[in-house]
């Protein structure tokens, strides 16, 4: 969306005029695109909008120090569709116009520019950067440097530094009129720096072989590309990474500046370090900005800043109020807006989907990326003991960045992830994983994150159905637990699966959402079908913004996670509109805590927000003798339905063997609404206060070894 923000230049002169530049230069995973250029002129009190809009990501701004008029923009344009506004544009009037001085291609953007200091020569970095749902290209023979000695009105290609191949992202970096370019390999590691003191005429290496570790990028160096030159030592020359690397005899040995990534005393994977002192720094991370006033001895952590990318969130079914979630790059932790700058870090890497077992209290999961599930057996507020949950995957299957996972809401005693195919774990959490789909995916290109699952959901009305999405825009339904499989595609377009759902309501009734963001496809896409049917748009006037998750509040009550924020309709997708005054931020996905009356949301971009439950729907009526509970009809484990419901009870038929033990019905949502003991073997219930829709009948025998829960229909 708009609000992500890629480059910042301050006006020579006055610290008061600033250029802002939109959209992520990173472009990862998930690249956020912009809308050009904006300008403050009161040291950003105020902005204006300076255009650049189709030119959507601004990686770099430079403002020439001898005529601070003339300003350059490097642009990458949008990387999930090429065309003709990608390159290097400049401005002659302080931003008020631009023209573009300088295109490579139309998959080819310009990722870096600076300025000479001394001389005026301008030096650029091309980048061919592709980056849709199903394919990704980042090392090119085009991602070269280019030259312009007269302000940029003509440019040259400048022979390779590093000699013949092809190379990633090039960063760049001036002092004092020498250029320093540090080129990441085609396998996406550290090269070397390259230095040149004659405005690109020749180029000298600065890093001796064996002085840097190999693998400083971590094998993802279209992550980086910065060095950076202290301006009041020129030999001082850092190198940004997972780590910082430090010399300062201008290259000819390195030190490790800070403490090592995993101890998190400063945060791993290093995107820019500005000099504030001789000896004083401010570095950002994928944790949040630091401050170092001893050249990286060390390290002040600067809090207070909700910028946390969470991709899921789940609340705590035994603590409502709390929550669990997971991030990106900062691993999954659990807290509330109490403790909001000392959530607890519960597992590491990059977090996904955390659960909670509904019936095992003591069970929960956290995911790291591709697919790395485990369990703990810890209640909520321990430290958890982490076992791995992958047996049974095969280790060559494709694995998806954020490959999902679930307890099956009908019977939490079984477990559902995804590669390409399915698997099902029965004896949840403690069994294995078996296969039980063929490749759902088109299965076009074998990519280690691209034609994957993402998404799955069980129906609450039945243990037997599942739904299944994909990258690639396939919907499949299994109605026997995933004996067979059978897609489910007529009426959807082709994009992005990221939600399946079963209606908890509706029992015959299931939703799909899908996300065009990364095809340039900016559609809101919400569909239903009956289960096996076509699906209908249920759109209906949503703004263009693609959507990510889908949570029925009631009958017609939906909210959606989009890529601007959350949208509502209370007419069953008829009408939406913005839920509350959320910025125009992604947000990946909605929880729904009815215990504290909470809808949580995890942005990618301001961390977990919540809002109340009770200015989205009314209260519901009170129950009285019209409301009832039915099991769901697959009656076993030994739990009987004894008769129809009668005067607002539910009455159930037990074996003997749960006699004295207790019993609980457990909301769609994950909360415990009603417990008790069981004194009988018939039961007749009171449903006052029960849920309406789907619910988990679950009970215990006295001496906690056996349990056993069934899904029921509160009406």
């Amino acid at each position: 969306g708009h609000m992500a923000i890629g480059s910042l230049a301050i006006h020579p002169d006055s610290n008061d005029v600033l250029y802002l530049g939109t959209g992520d230069p990173q472009i990862s995973g998930h690249p956020r695109i912009g809308n050009g250029v904006y300008k403050s002129q009161d040291g950003g009190d105020s902005w204006s909008h300076l255009g650049l809009t189709d030119q959507r990501i601004v990686s770099q701004l430079a403002i020439d120090p001898s005529d601070p008029s003339r300003v350059f923009a490097a642009t990458m344009g949008n990387p999930s569709a090429p065309g003709p506004d990608r390159g290097l544009y400049r401005s002659l009037d302080a931003g008020e116009t631009w023209e573009q001085v300088l295109f490579v291609g139309d998959s080819v953007g310009i990722n870096d520019v600076r300025i000479s200091s001394q001389t005026g020569t301008l030096l650029a970095s091309a980048w061919h950067r592709v980056r849709t749902s199903t394919q990704s290209e980042l090392v090119h023979e085009s991602n070269q440097l280019y030259r312009s000695t007269d302000g940029g009105e003509t440019w040259e290609l400048l022979d390779n530094p590093w000699g013949e191949g092809a190379r990633c992202r090039i960063g760049i970096e001036e002092y004092a009129g020498r250029f320093v370019v540090n080129p990441v390999g085609a396998d996406l590691q550290f090269s070397n720096l390259y230095r040149s003191t004659d405005d690109g005429n020749t180029w000298t290496p600065l890093v001796p072989e064996g002085a840097m570790p190999e693998g400083i990028l971590g094998g993802f160096g279209w992550y980086f590309s910065k060095v950076r030159v202290n301006p009041w030592n020129p030999n001082d020359i850092t190198v940004l990474g997972v780590e910082l690397w430090n010399s300062l005899d201008g290259g000819a040995s390195w030190e490790r500046m800070g403490p090592e990534w995993w101890t998190y005393e400063v945060h791993a994977d290093k995107h820019d370090l500005q000099w504030v002192g001789p000896q004083s720094l401010i570095l950002a991370t994928d944790g949040g900005a630091y401050r170092s006033d001893d050249h990286g001895e060390t390290w002040t952590d600067m809090e207070s800043m909700p910028i946390s990318q969470f991709y899921h969130v789940t609340h705590i079914p035994q603590a409502p109020g709390w929550f669990t979630a997971g991030a990106q790059d900062n691993g999954t932790s659990t807290g509330n807006a109490s403790v909001a700058e000392a959530w607890t870090r519960d597992r590491g890497g990059d977090g996904f989907t955390a659960l909670y077992h509904p019936v095992y209290e003591d069970v929960r999961v956290a995911t790291v990326q591709y697919g790395n599930f485990a369990f703990s057996l810890t209640e909520w507020n321990d430290e958890p003991q982490w076992n791995g949950w992958t047996e049974g995957i095969d280790e060559e299957d494709r694995k998806g960045w954020d490959s999902p996972v679930m307890f099956h809401p009908a019977d939490p005693f079984t477990a559902w992830c995804a590669t390409q195919r399915v698997y099902r774990m029965d004896d949840a959490p403690f069994g294995v994983w078996e296969p039980v789909s063929d490749d759902l995916t088109q299965g076009l290109e074998m990519g280690l994150s691209f034609r994957v699952v993402t998404t799955l959901a069980g129906s609450p009305w039945n243990e037997n159905h599942v739904l299944a999405g994909t990258s690639d825009g396939q919907v499949w339904l299994t109605l026997d637990e995933g004996a067979t499989w059978e897609p489910m595609m007529d009426g959807l377009p082709l994009r992005q699966v990221t939600d399946v759902a079963f209606d908890p309501f509706h029992p015959d009734s299931v939703t799909v959402t899908l996300n065009g963001y990364k095809d340039a496809v900016y559609t809101p896409h919400v569909f239903r079908a009956a289960l096996g049917g076509s699906w209908q748009d249920a759109s209906g006037d949503m703004p263009n913004h693609p959507v990510n998750d889908w949570r029925a509040l009631d009958e017609t009550t939906w909210v959606v996670a989009t890529d601007f924020g959350v949208y509502q309709t209370s007419n069953a997708g008829g009408h939406w509109e913005r839920v509350g005054d959320m910025p125009f931020i992604p947000v990946f996905e909605l929880d729904v805590d009815t215990a504290s009356s909470q809808l949580v949301a995890a942005t990618f971009a301001r961390s977990i927000q919540t809002f109340p439950l009770d200015s989205l729907v009314s209260e519901p009526e009170p129950v009285d003798t019209s409301t009832s509970a039915v099991l769901a009809p697959r009656p076993t484990h030994g739990l009987m339905p004894l008769n129809h419901p009668f005067h607002g009870q539910a009455r159930f038929s037990l074996d003997c063997l749960w006699v004295g033990g207790t019993w609980e019905v457990w909301s769609l949502a994950g909360q415990r609404v009603d417990e008790g003991r069981i004194s009988d073997v018939n039961l007749a219930l009171s449903t006052r206060g029960w849920p309406r829709g789907g619910a988990l009948f679950v009970v215990r025998s006295q001496d906690g070894t056996q349990r056993c829960a069934e899904p029921i229909v509160v009406r």
